[in-house]
């Protein structure tokens, strides 16, 4: 209910469409920490960016969460502007994988328990009706080392968004300069505003139609039949091929190796460059189907989230500064797997590459946002038969990483909850690899891939 005291922020049709429900942890692991600096610098950054503090409310008669943020000079001393808390291991040792430039491992994440509270909820609806801050940080003592977990609702920020808050706090710890994005006090949800006028405005150049017609194959309205489709899917997955989530390590000396024979390969064929998170969703792909090419008919889809931000901005420079989910989706046309052999790694890199730069235009933007409004509905990944659906998510520039607490990071990792859905793969910098979940089957020949690697070998030739 906004007041003199308190402003209220709504969100946006992104914010519900199925992130509403997920929350998101990033897990952090030191030498040692010292929790009362720590517990005093993420109070520090909710008073400073006071959108942390603020609380989910349900907007019965618009039908929207919105925050409702207080903006009084200081808090109550009895308003949790954060969710803190400690545990205590006094005889356990986290298991630290040894990691250096050279490294090339398939990692198994530790327990999630160790970097996220057991009530933290994952949906908004939770924190509307428990009242909680939106910003939690657990802290595990252990043995060897300190876990720090920080944790999010995924319907409030997107990666970046959890970015610029790990970012305030680092700062807040290290004394650096950093400024809270902007907070909109005008009860206008800056982006739905926006959408809603491409939307509504004559298209403005060409729709793209290659771009959006690929879109429109992979990605379908939320129907009882594509519900269904997905949940079978994801529990044929699950419990036949053994679906888990793991980290891959490829190491920054070999990462750069690879990015250095891409760019010749680029100079000598005269087609344009791929970055580093091109090349890593290619070499994800080329290893997971390293021994199916030639056995399956089967094809593949491939989704990538693309932020919305830098294109925007172009329009309204307040986007830069935008933390709320402010990504759209792209698509490549469906690949058979069968081709993948005989594809470089170069070559499929390049084709995320051009179908990602075919959407970062204003025209593919108001073409997506007129076609969901056509089809009235949220949006899922398809589900079919002889068709692998994949999402690929590239935090390489979220700035998740950047969280220095005066001894050395030995880890970084990240959760999705309550569940992962197979066939996903987040980007990951410090990790130089990425996030996946996939079958017990395409895990093996991952790990086959990075044994072809010793020697600095190709592992698909």
């Amino acid at each position: 209910m906004p007041t003199p005291n308190f402003v209220v922020v709504p969100l946006s049709r992104l914010d519900h469409n199925g992130v509403e429900n997920i929350g998101f942890t990033f897990g952090y692991v030191f030498e040692t920490v010292d929790v009362a600096a720590l517990q005093k610098a993420a109070q520090h950054t909710a008073d400073k960016w006071r959108l942390l503090a603020g609380r989910i409310e349900w907007d019965a008669v618009k039908k929207n969460y919105q925050i409702c943020v207080p903006v009084t000079k200081s808090l109550p001393e009895d308003y949790d502007s954060i969710k803190f808390t400690t545990t205590r291991f006094p005889s356990f040792s986290l298991n630290l994988p040894s990691l250096d430039e050279d490294s090339r491992q398939v990692l198994e994440r530790p327990p999630l328990k160790y970097f996220r509270a057991h009530d933290t909820p994952s949906s908004l609806s939770t924190y509307a009706a428990k009242r909680l801050p939106l910003m939690a940080i657990h802290v595990s003592l252990m043995q060897n080392c300190t876990c720090v977990g920080i944790s999010f609702p995924h319907g409030v920020l997107d990666a970046t968004g959890m970015g610029m808050a790990i970012r305030g706090v680092n700062a807040a710890l290290n004394n650096l300069e950093w400024t809270p994005p902007m907070l909109h006090s005008s009860n206008i949800n800056v982006l739905e505003n926006t959408l809603s006028n491409l939307r509504e405005a004559d298209s403005m150049g060409s729709e793209l139609p290659s771009a959006i017609s690929n879109l429109t194959m992979a990605i379908v309205p939320v129907t009882i039949f594509n519900l269904l489709s997905l949940c079978l899917s994801i529990a044929f997955e699950m419990f036949w091929h053994k679906s888990t989530t793991r980290v891959v390590y490829l190491g920054r000396r070999t990462v750069e190796n690879i990015m250095v024979r891409m760019m010749k390969e680029s100079e000598e064929s005269g087609k344009p460059l791929v970055s580093k998170g091109d090349m890593l969703i290619a070499w994800l792909l080329k290893a997971a189907y390293l021994e199916e090419g030639c056995n399956t008919p089967n094809k593949i889809s491939i989704t990538s989230l693309v932020s919305m931000r830098p294109i925007l901005a172009e329009i309204n420079p307040e986007f830069g500064q935008y933390p709320h989910n402010a990504f759209t989706t792209m698509a490549l046309p469906f690949i058979d797997i069968r081709s993948l052999p005989l594809m470089s790694l170069y070559e499929l890199a390049l084709c995320h590459r051009e179908s990602l730069n075919e959407t970062r235009n204003i025209a593919y933007i108001q073409g997506v946002t007129k076609w969901l409004h056509k089809i009235g509905a949220d949006i899922v990944p398809l589900r079919k038969r002889q068709l692998d659906s994949w999402s690929f998510t590239n935090q390489v520039i979220s700035g998740v990483e950047e969280l220095t607490l005066g001894s050395s990071q030995l880890g970084l990792w990240g959760w999705g909850t309550p569940a992962t859905p197979d066939h996903l793969a987040i980007i990951n910098k410090f990790r130089d690899g990425g996030y996946l979940c996939v079958r017990a089957s395409r895990w093996r020949a991952i790990e086959k891939a990075l044994e072809r690697m010793e020697g600095d070998l190709d592992p698909f030739v």
